[in-house]
């Protein structure tokens, strides 16, 4: 195979490995920390004016664009609609999978532009960088939050335009991709509008420079333009969030400061935000005095720095009242600015007369040094207080939710741990039908059962368990314990989402419960969980039959006896997602051996090109 071919296979594979690392360890923080359940503005922007629409067929191309407060998540919305319409459920862990795939994406393109700013000989080293800062929880509402997938859109679509518009031929593949990509970024949040400004700053300047021919500029320029005026004669002000922005020049600098000093956390380390910042200035400052041209990296890291410049300036004005410190949901893009300026190094450290400069090497240093202590900060306290927090919040959202929806009492709403700030709105959208029928598996009502004989077993709230079983909440069942021989068989039921069934099963009897065919009495699968339940509950799952099924169960003595819960209902694609969380730890461990094989072949492939070119041939005697 040619060297160059070689070299095309190993940085596709490191793509590769550098997606599942990404994906992997996002999904492990979701697995530990997320829940299915819709919060907070999930159960307007989603459930009400979305889902409920589409399942009462009744959804409109407007209400996909309509405004949810300043922004039009268009593209969140349809994300959500998609999956929703896909898996017959509302599940927040498969929008949440979903978004891990939009990380992955950025983490690559990142890759590719680093490799044109620092070279494939360090490509190990951006590697390392690029997995780490996407592997980390450092955005954790991100992770945990479908909603949140507006910011991972904004920053995707916006790094492509940024990349794509300025050097491309008009009209061409290229031209048409950055123009969508643009166009994508509109679709994301407000500040959306950013991404074709510093495409259309780019080419403008190109053109006053007269770098490039106007003909090869207009289309582009008249494109980003035409973005700008849209996103600018059809921004929404809402009076509800005017308290929230900063309303006194010292707020807004402060908030923008403290923006600008991510990962630093402290506000005695308000000066890093100028060590932070200090290679992306000094990289534009450099192609400023030379008038930057062509397809150069520099000069799409110096418009990606101005593009997060903006949005830290946007969010600053417009949520900067009593100058916060900066959100976790907009931590992906002060990531993302952290990384540009690390590319920045890399770029100026490759220009000529700067590669073995003693101020850049102080500054590199400098740099890391501020980064690294700020992003281990950052991770032990997510770690330390803000996951475990979010994970026992999570844990009565769903509590409190199930009992309400068995019970109807909205007592169990009146608590912080609701998943919406106001429980009689939380009530209303809980009644309405189309999204009671699209609830995820934590809260989702379970499939009755309705006995048509019964043997030997009793219903699980007068017995039927041994004592040290706790009773199930919420959900009817039966059990033998104590019963001697015992059988159980429903009168026919159907699956509804023809996903998968989660029973909870006790008992010491492993092969005592059955689905099976209500015509022929045929078994159709066993239902067992993984290991044998004991004194215990344990989730077992089967694929549910597509026609109608009874549940069958049968305990042959008083030591062999079961007990078995109503089932409940998961969509096929929220089962997937489940499944393949589980094993997020497993796929980031596996990416991250083989890009370690990859890189090292790659290293030792290099080192023997260099042996042999060095060794001299000698030349023949005369």
């Amino acid at each position: 195979m040619p060297t160059a071919a070689k070299a095309r296979l190993r940085l596709a594979a490191l793509l590769v490995c550098l997606a599942g690392i990404v994906i992997g360890a996002r999904w492990t923080v979701l697995d530990r920390y997320g829940s299915d359940l819709p919060s907070w503005d999930q159960w307007d922007a989603e459930g009400l004016n979305l889902l409920a629409p589409w399942a009462e067929h009744r959804l409109t191309p407007e209400m996909l664009l309509a405004p949810h407060n300043e922004h039009r998540v268009v593209l969140t919305k349809l994300a959500s609609l998609a999956l929703a319409a896909a898996d017959g459920q509302w599940d927040q862990r498969l929008e949440c999978a979903f978004n891990a795939l939009i990380a992955a994406a950025i983490s690559a393109g990142l890759f590719a532009l680093g490799l044109r700013a620092w070279g494939r000989r360090r490509q190990g080293i951006l590697f390392v960088l690029l997995a780490s800062a996407y592997a980390l929880p450092l955005a954790w509402q991100n992770i945990l939050y479908g909603f949140h997938s507006q910011q991972l859109f904004l920053v995707a679509f916006s790094l492509a335009a940024i990349a794509l518009l300025p050097d491309a031929r008009p009209w061409g593949l290229r031209w048409w991709l950055g123009a969508g990509a643009a166009l994508g970024a509109m679709g994301s949040l407000a500040t959306g509008l950013f991404a074709p400004a510093v495409a259309g700053g780019i080419l403008a300047a190109r053109g006053f420079r007269r770098s490039r021919p106007l003909r090869s500029i207009l289309p582009g320029l008249c494109l980003c333009a035409g973005l700008v005026a849209a996103g600018v004669f059809t921004r929404v002000s809402v009076g509800y969030h005017e308290a929230l922005r900063a309303h006194t020049v010292s707020d807004f600098l402060l908030t923008s400061v403290r923006s600008l000093q991510w990962p630093s956390g402290e506000d005695r380390w308000a000066w890093a935000a100028l060590v932070v910042w200090a290679p992306w200035a000094w990289l534009s400052l450099r192609l400023a005095r030379r008038g930057g041209e062509g397809r150069e990296a520099g000069v799409i890291l110096a418009g990606l720095g101005a593009w997060v410049l903006l949005q830290v300036g946007a969010t600053a004005y417009a949520r900067g009242a009593g100058a916060p410190w900066p959100a976790s949901r907009y931590s992906d893009t002060l990531v993302f600015g952290a990384l540009v300026n690390a590319l920045s190094i890399g770029w100026l450290s490759r220009q000529a007369g700067l590669a073995r400069s003693a101020r850049l090497s102080v500054l590199g240093s400098l740099w890391i040094s501020v980064f690294l202590l700020g992003a281990w900060g950052q991770t032990r306290r997510i770690f330390g207080s803000e996951l475990p927090a979010v994970r026992t919040e999570n844990f009565y959202c769903e509590e409190n939710v199930r009992h309400y929806l068995a019970s109807g009492d909205t007592a169990y709403l009146n608590h912080i741990e609701i998943p919406y700030p106001d429980p009689k709105v939380l009530a209303e959208r809980l009644g309405t039908p189309a999204l009671r029928a699209l609830l995820p598996g934590s809260v989702r009502e379970p499939l009755h059962l309705s006995e048509a004989s019964c043997a030997g077993f009793a219903p699980g709230d007068r017995g039927g368990v041994s004592p040290p079983t706790a009773p199930l909440v919420l959900r009817a069942s039966w059990g033998s314990y104590g019963r001697g021989a015992a059988s159980w068989e429903s009168a026919p039921l159907r699956a509804r989402l023809h996903g998968w069934l989660r029973f909870e099963v006790a008992g010491r009897e492993a092969g005592g419960l059955e689905l099976a065919d209500p015509r022929t009495g045929s078994a159709i699968v066993q239902v067992r969980p993984s290991r044998l339940p004991g004194d215990t509950w344990r989730s077992a799952y089967v694929r549910a039959p597509d026609g109608e099924f009874i549940v069958r169960a049968a305990a042959p003595d008083p030591a062999r006896w079961i007990a078995f819960s109503e089932p409940v209902e998961m969509a096929p694609l929220s089962y997937g997602a489940w499944r393949a969380i589980r094993n997020g730890p497993l796929i980031a461990e596996v990416s991250a051996l083989a890009a370690a094989l990859v890189l090292a072949w790659g290293l030792f492939t290099r080192f023997c090109s260099s042996s042999g070119a060095g060794e001299a041939t000698p030349s023949p005697s005369k």
